[in-house]
């Protein structure tokens, strides 16, 4: 089949999902893969809503039918899951200044009514949506319910788990989320030939967390203060991510390949600068 404009095949009233393709999105992102029927007595969702979310989602090609199989009764059953897509698509829309292990305050604990945190049927508004998504993202499921999706991120999940990383790596996985859709799309919508989404997702999220780990400010000791050192923290947490684990040894040595040439032009621009400034 020809590859159609963006335009074509995700026409304007799809490009907003509203709040059912939302709250189906996020079940299959949990449980998955369901089928309608297994999402309505497991969530109690009304069988007409979660039809045409199900067909809306198909359409923006973030979840898809992974098997069919022959009914009681002789039909056709349609198992749907979560594609890497619509993960991402679920992914971005969290906002990346709350990726942060912090203590919320009462205040911002009442933002989200506390039923709305166990019982997806109570988001009711995007307001709803955006601070479940902050809030309550319970990305451990995720992880566990999606290995398919991602075999070098979430099939190392265990790994991460045990080192105390898995936050770390989420992070990043929302960080580079957006960006590897726009390269993934060319500027009508159409994917770019040769380009797989799986691999170069995967390689946004290691470069991602290892390029932050060197180049980003963090809080330090200071003299006379109790305060915690981030910096070796994160470094000592990025270590633990790429250690002990040959394919991912693999991929860092790549990613330490591509910085140190992006650290050597960087510095033959510094130099290149400060002689034009000093000289004159």
């Amino acid at each position: 089949m020809a590859r159609q404009q963006y335009s074509e095949v995700f026409p304007e009233e799809l490009r907003q999902p509203a709040i059912p393709e939302w709250k189906v999105l996020l079940v299959f992102a949990y449980d998955g893969p369901l089928t309608m029927y297994q999402i309505m007595k497991k969530y109690g969702f009304k069988y007409s809503a979660i039809h045409r979310a199900t067909k809306n989602l198909e359409t923006l090609r973030w979840i898809k039918v992974i098997e069919r199989k022959l009914g009681d009764k002789g039909g056709t059953i349609k198992i749907y899951g979560l594609t890497l897509v619509g993960l991402l698509h679920l992914l971005y829309r969290i906002p990346t200044v709350f990726c942060l292990p912090r203590v919320y305050t009462a205040k911002e604990k009442r933002l989200l009514p506390e039923e709305v945190k166990t019982d997806l049927r109570k988001l009711h508004t995007r307001e709803d949506v955006g601070l479940y998504l902050i809030y309550c993202f319970d990305f451990d499921q995720v992880a566990e319910s999606n290995l398919r999706l991602l075999p070098l991120i979430y099939g190392k999940w265990d790994h991460f788990r045990k080192n105390q990383v898995t936050f770390n790596v989420f992070s990043s996985m929302v960080d580079v989320a957006n960006v590897t859709l726009g390269d993934y799309y060319d500027g009508s919508g159409q994917t770019r030939r040769g380009i797989s989404l799986k691999k170069l997702f995967t390689y946004k999220v290691y470069y991602n967390l290892l390029k932050k780990s060197l180049f980003e400010s963090y809080p330090r000791k200071r003299k006379g203060y109790a305060s915690f050192d981030y910096e070796d923290m994160i470094q000592q947490k990025t270590i633990a991510v790429f250690q002990n684990d040959s394919q991912l040894t693999d991929l860092f040595k790549q990613i330490c390949t591509r910085l140190e040439k992006e650290i050597a032009s960087l510095s033959k621009s510094i130099e290149k600068i400060k002689t034009a400034i000093l000289s004159t």
